[in-house]
Order: structure tokens, then sequence, then C-alpha cells
């Protein structure tokens, strides 16, 4: 900045401070003045709105967005701008101080305890005030007025950025507080209230710059609507019904004569037009100089606004303002406007003419906007108030023709609120949802209490971009690293990633390295002034790629996004379409050379990855078979090799896509290990623990059996893997992630979990992953499998049992890295192995994406809660799994399967991603369960009953957009095949009379149905024999 720009600069805000201190000093002087004017309000219409601003306040405020708006790098520098004290902040070399000015004032008053956010809200809720006096002084009605404020005060655009706006909000307070000061001047006169519009209007004029044009022309509009008088007084008996306002100062005996009285408004008009002239100078000279060495077009893009709805007449037209926007505004809010502009017809001309006045002229500046949802949305701001004082007018006119019988004054206020419940309704997301900048920027928060000093930080920066590509603004997360995590604590250093690659971390290493991957990543860098464009489905930017290829990547903290970083979400429901992930990751090891194979995070984001992979939409029927099933029917001690490959073998016969054989809780395992504990170790002691009245048989005979296999030199696994290379059966390890099958003496079955009793989730009886050494003992069980064995990949069964990991809601992320972390190891073990496909990951996850679960949204589930939550609840953040292409297939399922899950939220959120939905089927229908009250024979018409069960839930699933079905504690090869009497393996068992899972009728139903299962026209045909 020049001298004489710096000069300019400097004087133009030493003037908007002493304007900013002149209108709050004769704002306190004018205090008794301006009551004088509203001295007739009543003192429960004054207590009624107290109570309103004191619940919006302490109600809907908590429930709002407290978050920076913009999704590009405006609002956080904003915020930071005012934190630091910058000298020149952000936007006010472009739109003026008012803003900053205003909000350093309220936090001084606040003694820095409120959030800027926060302040923005406070602001918003005085407009509001001064919406109420302003729609008293028009309407000369207290109904009226009230109801101007209830509707603002609720409307949904309002709520949505109230805490979240900033310059809009600062300059709507600005232009409500011109307008009520304007009235009560021509009212009343006196030169204290002349002297508020005109502060009022200066201090707009250098909050927003478009209103160093539109200022002059509001006040010049208003006082042509008004012709420098007012609406005389109210007739009694209105349709209101309300006491006439008072003439605030009488009228003259002899009026002068109309011409008279021109030179004196003359003369007024002229003085206030060079007060301005020289208030602006130094504002005016600094745009010349920003213009001249900044931004050459700022002048033509302003004079563009205003010519815009000439060439394009229909486009004002076809969206004036939000306000008639059913997306942003319940349609009761423009029936409520058109009720008020006729009842002005007949005696409100002028005022709602002032109204409708301004927010006509403002509109047609701004109907330029209109392409872009994020501006369009926010200048709304500036005229939705005035929509809305209209519209409370109709509303009270509507109400106070209904007063005159007090059954129809009942029932046209029921009838209202109905409608307003109703029409409102859909809007209702708008509270506290949060879009891609809001996302990140709490993310961003996270990061910096996750970032240790001394460390560095690499991220995307503007050097980052191609060459011959010019960026035209900051990426979020380079400026908020930059003010927030520099300026707080020097010792962390944020580079570019360009920079990091060639140099390092550079002076101020070593450290801990973390690299942060936000939205810009996913969005391509437009050429200036080339139109935007949406991305690639699967985007990533190319330096981004690098530090995915060349690094190992651990993940600390992880959000999902929406797919187009500027995209506000439009209806509003939209925000929740499928995402992508931005998330801190620590940089673990040395740096690899290029490499042709993505990471983990470039094969998410184009939705595959170097290795050839199976399509997790054709994998026909997934069997999850019991981890001890076999073993547990088995000759015990006197088990073969052969016994157990002979029941393996039943299950393939059936035809399975899969056979996702539970091999662990993770630990113990039913294969021979290292890192885990045998399942022939403790097992028999905890059985006859937890259940004493067992024979020492039955309790030892899993575990002698699992003990004379590896006698043998085999064991369960190997035996699973050989059967089902010979029958070309996919097999994958399934894992049950915290089994507490044992209940408290779950931890008495491993060696790790005896040693480390204290690492255990509060309140259950399994170890927390959030544990390191839990995590790592995770990672080296499931490392250990996927290379000492033939499988074809694994499975994350999180349905064993219902508690993953402490505090969910946090320790989401936890789950997710490991998730993340298996992924990468298994791409890394298929590579090492020399095999040439992707090895399968799947997950068994809740039965919902959300939300809390409820027993009447499943119809036959036996479980309530804890047993069965939401994937949320678990911990379980599937959709940036999804997102990601961390999994190849999900499983939703209840706990204890009886019911359906949600099938059509995961495969609404799969759909594009090659990622497959198997939702589980019931083991069992409700009346054949245990706990049924009446039991039924095993006969032809209750196996048939069964069938068509079992049918109609998988017709049901594809119906919901299944790609297959999962089955859970399915045990068709426990029971004889049709015409014999003996399984072929285990030991003699005897079957029960009424229908049940002993009863062989049981088995016999799952053997039919079984292998038509892949195939819903195969179940349709099976259905009508």
């Amino acid at each position: 900045m020049g001298l004489g720009e710096g000069s300019w600069y400097g004087a133009s805000r030493v003037i908007l401070q002493s304007m900013l201190l002149l209108f709050c000093a004769v704002g306190l002087l004018s205090l008794p003045s301006v009551g004088m004017q509203f001295g007739r309000i009543r003192r429960r219409t004054w207590l009624f709105l107290l109570a309103g601003v004191l619940a919006s306040l302490f109600v809907l405020k908590p429930w709002v967005a407290h978050n920076v708006w913009y999704s590009n790098n405006h609002g956080i520098r904003i915020v930071a701008d005012l934190r630091d004290a910058a000298p020149v902040p952000n936007l006010s070399g472009t739109h003026g101080h008012g803003y900053y000015e205003l909000m350093k004032g309220l936090q001084a008053l606040s003694f820095g305890r409120l959030s800027i956010f926060s302040i923005d809200y406070l602001v918003s809720a005085a407009t509001g005030v001064v919406v109420f006096l302003l729609a008293y002084l028009l309407f000369e009605s207290e109904l009226a007025a009230g109801l101007c404020w209830l509707l603002l005060a609720v409307a949904p655009l309002q709520l949505r950025l109230a805490a979240s706006e900033v310059h809009f909000v600062a300059a709507r307070f600005f232009l409500a507080t011109s307008l009520m000061f304007l009235v009560l001047y021509l009212r009343a006169g006196g030169w204290r209230f002349l002297l508020l519009w005109l502060l009022s209007l200066f201090i707009l004029m250098q909050t927003r710059a478009e209103w160093m044009l539109l200022g002059p022309a509001s006040a010049g509009l208003c006082v042509l609507v008004l012709r420098g008088s007012f609406p005389g007084r109210p007739r009694l008996g209105t349709p209101c019904g309300l006491r006439p306002f008072p003439q605030a100062r009488p009228e003259a005996e002899d009026p002068p004569a109309a011409g008279a009285r021109r030179p004196r408004w003359v003369l007024k008009a002229a003085l206030c037009a060079l007060a301005f002239a020289v208030l602006t100078l130094p504002w005016l000279a600094h745009l010349r100089s920003l213009r001249s060495s900044v931004d050459p077009r700022f002048a033509a893009a302003l004079g563009a606004r205003v010519l815009w709805p000439f060439p394009h007449p229909f486009g004002y037209a076809r969206i004036p303002d939000a306000f008639f926007n059913p997306s942003y505004t319940p349609l009761i809010y423009p029936a409520y406007l058109l009720l008020g502009i006729a009842a002005a017809v007949s005696g409100r001309r002028r005022a709602c003419g002032l109204l409708l006045a301004n927010a006509v002229l403002a509109g047609w500046f701004y109907a330029g906007y209109h392409e872009n949802r994020s501006t369009y949305t926010r200048v709304s701001l500036m005229t939705d108030f005035l929509y809305v004082a209209v519209a409370g007018y109709g509303l009270a006119e509507l109400l106070g023709r209904c007063r005159r019988s007090r059954p129809a004054l009942g029932w046209c206020i029921a009838a209202n609120a109905a409608l307003f419940v109703v029409s409102y309704r859909p809007h209702a997301a708008l509270l506290g949802r949060l879009y891609p900048g809001q996302v990140e920027y709490l993310l961003l928060e996270k990061a910096h209490a996750a970032i240790p000093p001394g460390s560095t930080v690499v991220c995307l920066s503007d050097e980052d971009a191609p060459a011959g590509v010019a960026v035209e603004t900051h990426h979020l997360e380079r400026d908020y690293l930059q003010r927030f995590l520099a300026k707080t604590d020097g010792s962390r250093r944020v580079i570019g990633i360009k920079r990091f690659l060639s140099h390092g971390q550079g002076p101020g290493g070593p450290g801990r390295l973390f690299y942060y991957q936000g939205a810009p990543c996913h969005r391509p860098v437009p050429r200036r002034h080339a139109p935007y464009v949406s991305p690639p489905e699967r985007y990533l930017d190319p330096s981004c790629r690098l530090m995915d290829e060349r690094f190992d990547l651990e993940a600390m903290l992880e959000e999902r996004i929406s797919p187009e970083p500027d995209d506000l979400g439009f209806p509003w429901e939209g925000a929740a379409s499928e995402g992508r992930v931005v998330g801190l990751y620590e940089i673990k090891g040395s740096m690899r050379p290029p490499s042709s194979a993505p990471g983990p995070l470039a094969q998410a984001a184009e939705g595959g990855a170097a290795l050839s992979a199976p399509s997790g939409k054709g994998l026909g029927t997934i069997f999850n078979n019991d981890i001890n099933n076999i073993l547990g029917w088995s000759s015990g001690p006197d088990i073969t090799a052969e016994e157990y490959e002979a029941a393996v073998e039943r299950i393939l016969a059936l035809a399975p896509g899969v056979l996702a054989q539970n091999v662990g809780m993770p630990d113990p395992v039913i294969y021979r290990s290292k890192a885990a504990t045998t399942w022939d170790r403790y097992t028999a002691d905890a059985f006859k623990a937890v259940w004493p009245s067992m024979t020492d048989e039955d309790a030892g005979r899993e575990a002698s059996a699992m003990r004379r296999l590896l006698e043998l030199g085999t064991d369960p696994l190997a035996i699973t893997v050989k059967a089902c290379r010979r029958r070309g059966v996919r097999v994958v390890a399934s894992f049950r992630m915290n089994a507490e099958d044992f209940y408290g003496r779950q931890l008495d079955t491993s060696d790790f979990g005896r040693r480390h009793p204290h690492l255990r989730i509060p309140g259950a009886n399994c170890l927390d992953p959030a544990q390191p050494e839990v995590y790592r003992h995770l990672m080296a069980v499931f490392t250990e499998v996927a290379g000492s064995y033939d499988i074809d990949g694994i499975e994350l069964d999180f349905r064993r049992w219902f508690h993953m990991v402490s505090d969910p809601e946090r320790n989401h992320v936890v789950l997710t890295r490991l998730v993340a972390d298996v992924r990468r190891m298994l791409d890394e073990t298929a590579r090492r192995k020399g095999v040439p496909r992707r090895l399968l990951l799947g997950a068994r996850v809740g039965p919902m994406l959300e939300g809390r679960f409820r027993k009447e949204d499943f119809p036959g589930v036996y479980y309530g809660e804890p047993q069965n939550r939401s994937c949320r609840g678990l911990g379980l953040d599937v959709k940036a799994w999804i997102a990601r292409r961390l999994i190849d297939y999900v499983s939703p399922a209840l706990f204890e399967p009886m019911g359906l899950p949600k099938t059509r939220e995961f495969a609404r959120l799969a759909v594009g991603t090659g990622v497959g939905v198997y939702p589980t089927l019931s083991y069992v229908p409700g009346w054949a369960h245990d706990g049924a009250p009446a039991r039924l024979p095993d006969d032809d018409r209750t196996r048939r009953r069964h069938r068509d069960f079992i049918i109609q839930e998988a017709l049901r699933s594809y119906e919901d957009g299944a790609d297959g079905v999962s089955l859970f504690n399915w045990w068709p090869h426990a029971f004889p095949l049709p015409g014999q009497d003996d399984p072929g393996w285990g030991r003699k068992r005897r079957w029960s009379e009424t229908y049940g899972v002993q009863a062989l009728g049981f088995g016999r139903v799952q053997q039919a149905v079984l292998p038509r299962l892949r195939d819903p026209r195969a179940l349709a045909a099976l259905l009508q024999e």
C-alpha cells in the first residue's frame, strides 16, 4: 500500500470510527425522545418482546450454526482479522470499515468473552427489535409489530445466517435503523432523528460497497414515497381494532404554501449531500487507488450489477429474492405478504410502499447474483425483513378481521398455526446443518488442538497450482492454518506441498509432520475468468495425490463434505448427498520413490486402485459362519481334518458367493497364531465359569477339537481356505470386532485381555480400540492372518456385540482410521504376495446410518437399545468408509437379527462407488424364536411359512437396492440332507418336535432357500411353488 493510499485509508477509518461514536452518543441522548414515540405501547407488549428476545438468545441460539458461512476463505480471514486486529482487515479495502469497527466495539463491551458468531447473532436479534419499532411506526399497530418480529425471528434464512453471516448482518442492522430514524424524523421532526438517520446511512455505506450507490438512492426513494410527510391518523374501528397513534408534532395553525417549504427542503438536501461528499472523499480516493492497483474490474463490476436486470428483465422477475423461493422460505410467508399488500391498498399504501420500494431497489441490484447460491442467500438478508414486515401487517389485518367473533378468531389462529407448521416443517433441517466450509472450519479447529508445538503442517497452497494457472483466492485451509495455528504458536509451521517435497521441513525441523487434505484437494483450480465447472466425481488434486502416493498417512481427524465444496445444497436436503473426505493425517515413515500405484486417498478419490478390484456388487450371497458352531458340534477330541472339512463342504454345496468365516473375537482365534491366543487355551474355563451347569465334556469340546486340529498340523481356517479354493468360493476372515459372548469373563479368553483389563471400554467387557496398545494389537492380528493365509480378504463384524469404542460420537475417527489402515494393509499384502487383485474388505454394521434407534421402525425386531444402535451411535462413520472406497461391501444388520435394516439408506449412499450392499436376513422369524409365546409344530405348513418369510425378506431387500444378502447364524450344514438321518459329520443330535432353530424342518428350509438367494427371480418362482 502506497503512502497516499495508506493516508486515505487511515483517514476513512478514523472518520468511520468517529461516526460510530457519534451515532452511539446521539442515540443515548435521544432515548427519551425515542421513548416518547413509543409511549403508547402497552406493557404486556414490551414483555412479549422481551420474552421473545430472551427465548431467541437462550433457546433458539444453541440450535443454529455458530460458524463461518463461506466455503472459501473470506469467513476465516474475517474472524482472524478481528482477532488479530489486522491493520487492513479482509474486505475492508473494498467494502469499508463498518462491520469491523462495530464488531470490535461490541467485543470490547463484552470484554472479549463473546465469539464473533455470538456477536453476529446479537446484532441479528437487535435488528429484530428495530424491525418491531419500525413496523409500529409504519402500521401503528402493536399486533402488526409483534407479528413482524415473530415472523422474522423464526424465518429459516434468518436463523440459518444469524450467527454465521458477517457483513450482511451488520449492513441489515444499519439499513433497518436508517429507515426507523427517517420515519421518526418525518413524524416528529428534531435534529437528533435527522442526524441519526444520516449517521446510519453513512455507516451502512461504509459496511458494503454497493450501498455507496444504493444508500443515497434508498434515501431519495424514501423521501419520494413519503413526500415529506407521514400517513395521517388512522380511523377508529380499523380492521385491527387498535388505538390510533398520536400525532407527535401538532399541525401549524397556518400552514405555509407548498412552494414556500421547497427552498428549506432543497437547502437541507444540499447540505446533506455536501456533508456526505466530504465524509466519503477519503474512501472514494482509497477505492480509486485500490481499483488501479489491485482490481481494475471493481467499478465495472458495481456498474454491471446495477445494469444487469435491463438485458435480463425476466431474471429479476424469476428470482427476485430468497423470500420468494420455497427452498429457503415457507410458502406461508409470501401468502402473508400478499395479504399485507391487499390490506395496504385501503389505508397503508405509503407505509408498505416505503418497505417494498427499498426491497425492490436492493433486489434490482442483487438480482445479478441469482446464479451464485451462496451470495444469493446472503444478500437476501438485506431485504427479507422488508418483506416480512409487510407480511406481518397482512397477518395482523387477517386476525383483526376475525376479532369480531371469538370462535372465528380461535379458528383463524388455529388454522394459521397449522398452516405455518406444515409449511415450515421442510425447512427445519436448516437449523444446525453445516455446509462444506463450516464442516472444514470445525475440523480445522480440532486440528489446531491436535497438532503439538514444534510440528510442521503440509497443505495445499497457492504455490502448488499448475503452471499457467492463476489462483484468484487463497485456499481455506492454508489461510486458517497460517492465521490460527502459526500466529498462536510460532513453533508450528505451515508449508506447501511442492516446497515440502523439494526441501523437506526446512529450517526449524525436526518435529512431527502432519498433512492436511482439505476441500480444495477435491476441486480443480479454475483458470482466471473461466467459468466454474463441476469437478469429476472422484477428482483429487495432483499435489495431494503426490502426498498420498509417497508417504504413509495415518488418519488423525476426518470429516465428510458434500461433493462440490462451493455447493450449499439446493434444496437444503441436498447437502446430505454423497461426500468426500477432508482430514488431518500424520506423516509416517520416510519418503517413498515415485510410484505408479496411487495411495489409499487417491484410490478413494478415483473409486479404484492399482490392483484389479473385484466389484463389490457381484459377490452373491455372503454366508457369515459362526466362529465355533463346527467345533461345538464336532466330535471334540476325536475330530479329524476330514470331519471339519466335511462340515465346510456342506456349506459350500449350497452355493454361497462368499464364505465369511468368523475366525476371531477378535482375540482369541481359531487358527494358528503368534499375535493372538488360540481358541483351545482358555475357552473351556470360560464356558464353565459363565455356564456352571455345563458338563466338563460339553464345556471343553470346542477347546479339545481345536487342540486336536493343531496337533494334526492344521487348523479350522486352513481347512476352510482349502475347501473354498477347491470349490472356487471366495473366503474372507471375519472378525467379531468386540464380542462379549463370555460376558464378564470375555477378557479372560485371551492373553492380551488378561494382561490389559484396564484397557477395557468403561462399562463393557471388551477392549477399547481408542487405546493405542489395543489398536496396535488389532492391527497385528489382522496383518498376521492376511499374510499367513490364502484368504480373499477380511470382514470386520461390528455387530458382535454393541460396544465398539469408548465415546463413539468422538472416537468414530479411531474406527475410521482402523478401517483405513486395514485397507492399506490388505493392499500392501496383495502386492507383496503378487496377488493381481484387490483383497476384499467388508463390514457388518448397524441397521441405520444415524439417529436414535426405535423398535417401531423395525417390524419384528427383538432388541432395542443399547443392543441395537445406529452406525453413528456405534462409532461407525460408514459414510466416510464408502466415500473413500475403503470397503468393498457393507452388510447392515440388526443385533440378533429379527427384522430388516434400513437397506435403502445404504444403497443410496453406495450409488456410483462400486461398494456392494448386503443386508443381513433374519436367521429366525419372531414366531419361531425361543422366546415366542406359542410354539408351532414342525410340519409342512410351518415350514412353508418359514420359507415364505425368508423369501419375502430377501425380495424386500432387493427392492430397497441391495446387491445381495448376508446370512448370520444360519446352520444348514448342521442338519441332514433330505432323505438322510445324519448330517454326515460330528456328533449325533436330536431334533425338536416344535418348530425352532433345533427343529429338523428349520434346517431343511434353509437348505432349500439358500442356493436361490442370489437371484430375485428364482426366489419369486420359489414363492409360487
